[in-house]
């Protein structure tokens, strides 16, 4: 429940958290709610609003060039959130399957939350395959990475040595797990503090408010759970060569 329009100064809204199976629909009923309240969109390229987004491009390309290159991996599965057409998991896929070489298996591609135990379930589900068992598994989260590695190691099944597993925003919670963690990373207190600096720059009548997008690059970073054992300590990022281009609408 929000409160009263007239007390509302300014909305910072996440629409991947919120509404994750439809993140723009979301934003435009508040939109038509609120028309005369200036919205601010984080982590989300929500066309017709202020936002403040990571370009995730170029971190996915260095990602999948480093696991087919670099591992050799052929057999992959990945665990998607939500997978509408507006979603972070779609977005994310896309890229994916843009730099994937091979097709993926759809055996092997899941659907569900981004929840902890959501991860412990398709790891279950991942176990009960006998024949052509994936190498590695990209999760389009953290929590469900994490959820993953601890089912994988509770049934004896360890990361990297017996399957892979990588993911994205390289959240704190990551240093629980018994190997350092491959993901590709975003910028959240940067990108946290340009929104708050523009809306508190907006507020104040030194700007005025704009429908524009600030946008950071990711980093693709990695370390032990993709299976660099004995190079992790030295993280990789995106070849600065590659210009990260707008996500694909």
């Amino acid at each position: 429940t929000l409160p009263d329009p007239e007390e509302i100064k300014a909305l910072i809204v996440l629409p991947h958290s919120i509404a994750p199976w439809d993140p723009h629909q979301a934003v435009r009923l508040m939109q038509e709610q609120f028309p005369n309240v200036p919205i601010y969109s984080l982590f989300a390229n929500v066309p017709g609003c202020s936002r403040a987004y990571s370009l995730e491009n170029a971190a996915i390309q260095a990602l999948m060039r480093h696991l087919v290159d670099d591992h050799d991996y052929k057999r992959f599965s990945v665990m998607l959130g939500a997978s509408t057409q507006n979603s972070i998991s779609s977005e994310r896929l896309t890229h994916i399957k843009g730099f994937l070489r091979i097709e993926l298996d759809p055996l092997n591609v899941f659907e569900d939350s981004f929840r902890i135990e959501d991860g412990k379930t398709v790891a279950r589900k991942i176990l009960e395959r006998t024949e052509d068992a994936p190498e590695v598994l990209i999760c389009m989260n953290d929590q469900t990475a994490l959820g993953a590695i601890k089912e994988f190691q509770e049934n004896g099944i360890f990361v990297p040595e017996d399957i892979a597993v990588v993911g994205f925003d390289d959240i704190v919670e990551s240093t629980s797990i018994p190997c350092t963690y491959t993901a590709v990373t975003q910028s959240g207190w940067e990108l946290i503090n340009a929104l708050v600096e523009r809306i508190a720059s907006d507020l104040a009548g030194k700007t005025a408010y704009d429908k524009e997008a600030v946008t950071l690059n990711s980093q693709f970073v990695h370390r032990e759970s993709c299976g660099c054992t004995s190079w992790f300590e030295k993280p990789a990022t995106a070849d600065a060569s590659f210009i990260p281009q707008e996500p694909p609408r």
